[in-house]
Parts: C-alpha cells; sequence; structure tokens
C-alpha cells in the first residue's frame, strides 16, 4: 500500500526521502571545460540541459528522489577535490552552465541542490579532512566564488549545500566552518 509521504505530498511507497551525491567529474560530456566555451555555445547549453535531465530521470527512475547537483564551484586550477566536476574557470560560464543543468534537472521533475557555498574552487585542501581557508577579499567572493550561487538563486534553484570552509571575509570567528557559521 502506498502512503502519502508528507514532504512531497504524493502517495509513495517509501515514505523517506534518499538523496544522493554523484562525485565523478564532468569531463566525459566534451567541451564543458574547453578554451572555446563561447564557440557553438547553443550547442554545449542543450547539451548541458540534456546531462542535468538525464541525471535526475535515471535517478528517479532508481527511487533517489535528489541529487547533489549541480557543482557551482569556479574551477581556479588548484583544487583537487573539486577539480573536474567543476562546469569552468570562468563564473560567468559556471553560471550558465549551471543554469542549463538546473532547467534539465527541473524538466526531469528533480529539484537542484547547488553546492559547495560558498565556492570551494580555489582551496587546495579537501574539506572532508581539513578546514581550508578561502582568503579573498569580499569583491572577489562576490564576482567569482559566490557569483554562481546568486545566480543560481535567481534561476530559484531548490537548495544550496554549504560546504565546510573557512571564509573570513563572510564569517570572522576564526575557525568556524561556514556550515555551523551564522552568518553564512
Amino acid at each position: 500500500n502506498a502512503i502519502v509521504n508528507p514532504r512531497m505530498g504524493a502517495k509513495s511507497l517509501n515514505p523517506f526521502m534518499l538523496f544522493a551525491q554523484i562525485r565523478e567529474g564532468l569531463k566525459s560530456y566534451s567541451g564543458f571545460q574547453s578554451e572555446d566555451q563561447k564557440k557553438g555555445m547553443m550547442e554545449r547549453l542543450e547539451l548541458v540541459e540534456k546531462a542535468g535531465w538525464l541525471m535526475a530521470i535515471e535517478l528517479l527512475c532508481v527511487g533517489v528522489d535528489f541529487s547533489f547537483a549541480p557543482v557551482l564551484d569556479v574551477d581556479r586550477g588548484i583544487s583537487q577535490v573539486i577539480g573536474d566536476r567543476a562546469f569552468h574557470h570562468d563564473p560567468e560560464a559556471v553560471a550558465n552552465l549551471a543554469k542549463y543543468y538546473i532547467r534539465g534537472m527541473k524538466r526531469a521533475g528533480m529539484a537542484a541542490i547547488g553546492k559547495h557555498f560558498p565556492g570551494h574552487g580555489d582551496t587546495d585542501q579537501d574539506s572532508h579532512k581539513s578546514l581550508p581557508t578561502v582568503p579573498h577579499n569580499r569583491a572577489r567572493l562576490d564576482s567569482v566564488e559566490l557569483f554562481p550561487f546568486q545566480n543560481a538563486i535567481q534561476q530559484d534553484i531548490g537548495s544550496i549545500m554549504v560546504a565546510h570552509l573557512r571564509v573570513p571575509k563572510l564569517e570572522s570567528t576564526t575557525d568556524l566552518a561556514t556550515t555551523l557559521s551564522p552568518k553564512v
């Protein structure tokens, strides 16, 4: 017998939500990080939307309700943790590619959960093992790290996953992770 899942407002055999974190990179989708990103952009954006739809529909078909996707970090070339999971090294390209990935997820019926707020692409430490510091001033944070998140919020993203980071310009308490900060 199906029961009503209060979080989904629908009948379900399982009242619990199932989340997935897919950690594979995006380089297998050709062109996501190429230097000629803006050439043929509409073709790439259609592929990105299809990739978001496909990822979401495959997970939904096996009973996974949400995926922690897309990665909204800007790849600055030093993060082994983010690496090829980032869409691009340019904040505007990340925001634009994420917009289409989110659109594909929504079209499949899955809400997007953008990560790793406020931006993990410019750290060289693994936040699962340490507390990396993002040392930039507020202007830099706004124009690079936060830019894709701001755009995703404007696109009505379902949720944002906060990263375990130390960002002194957002939280001045020494060694307080962004995940625990009421300011962040």
